[in-house]
């Protein structure tokens, strides 16, 4: 008999995320895609993901998705915002790791809600050295209070936090700039710091003008410019716009900067921006890994 399909919820797979270092695992998926066509994965996490609706999964209201593990036939249910929002996060933290100077850094970040709250998480975890993040919630309505464990995770990585009322403010002497919401009101000739790294995670285009002053202009996975998401890769729902971009011609991929066939970053003082076209999709890799891991924990409970 099969065993049960398990139903994690959104807190066990960032308990999961938690315990695991994601951002390796999405530099083997980018660095694989620079490799020769027909070259093996050695991923031991290849898993399918299946959309599944919520009444099959007894009080569940969230959107979920079927995980099965490649050559186990392990079946897990997650939520799929969570499983985005972690995607996007550690892409995020991936990119800083590859192309931030040398330094302390002072953040920022653009947006309210979950998506922050995971892109501060994670980036606590993973990012070394920020001495001061400021987050400006949004220009529509008063920003919930951050999860106590996050503030605490931010303490614990030395940085202090601050709330601002506007974009100017927060980005002010900022060079990560992390933007998760719209930022449709943001001046125009924002401002950025010499050697800012810009990550749009947000899913939609950043506003005219917004990095003009950039020179360098770096996506995610360049694939998902011209073509549909390969399924081997991503799942895409649909509920989510995909990432945009500007019309500001690409120069690499983050696979391409991994592998030395882009530098990244020139010089210290220059402005690079990241965009993250699968901002809005879900990541088969980063999904197997968290099954395995979150089983492992023991968390999660039989459903079907």
């Amino acid at each position: 008999m099969a065993d049960p399909i398990l139903l994690f919820t959104g807190e066990e797979l960032r308990r999961a995320g938690a315990m695991m270092n994601p951002l390796d695992v999405l530099a083997e998926e980018l660095v694989a895609l620079t490799a020769p066509v027909g070259t093996p994965s050695t991923a031991a996490y290849r898993c399918t993901l299946t959309p599944w609706t919520p009444t099959d999964a007894g009080d569940a209201t969230e959107t979920l998705v079927l995980c099965e593990l490649s050559g186990t036939g392990d079946r897990s249910l997650m939520p799929a915002e969570m499983l985005r929002l972690l995607g996007a996060a550690a892409l995020t933290a991936l990119a800083v790791r590859e192309l931030l100077g040398p330094g302390l850094i002072t953040a920022c970040v653009l947006g309210s809600g979950l998506a922050a709250e995971v892109q501060l998480a994670t980036n606590a975890q993973h990012t070394r050295d920020i001495s001061h993040v400021a987050v400006w919630p949004g220009g529509t309505a008063e920003a919930a209070p951050l999860d106590p464990r996050v503030l605490d995770q931010l303490e614990l990585a030395g940085a202090r936090l601050t709330s601002t009322s506007s974009v100017a403010q927060a980005l002010f002497g900022a060079n990560l700039v992390i933007v998760t919401g719209d930022v449709g009101d943001a001046p125009a000739g924002t401002h950025l710091a010499k050697g800012a790294l810009v990550v749009n995670a947000a899913g939609t285009d950043l506003p005219a003008g917004f990095a003009d002053g950039a020179q360098v202009h770096l996506v995610d996975d360049a694939r998902l410019l011209t073509g549909a998401p390969d399924p081997q890769m991503y799942l895409d729902l649909g509920a989510t716009a995909a990432g945009g971009h500007d019309a500001r011609p690409v120069d690499a991929d983050l696979g391409q900067v991994l592998t030395g066939l882009h530098r990244g970053r020139p010089h210290l003082d220059a402005i690079v921006v990241v965009e993250l076209l699968s901002a809005g999709l879900l990541i088969l890799p980063l999904a197997g890994r968290l099954h395995q891991l979150a089983r492992r924990l023991g968390l999660g409970r039989p459903v079907g």
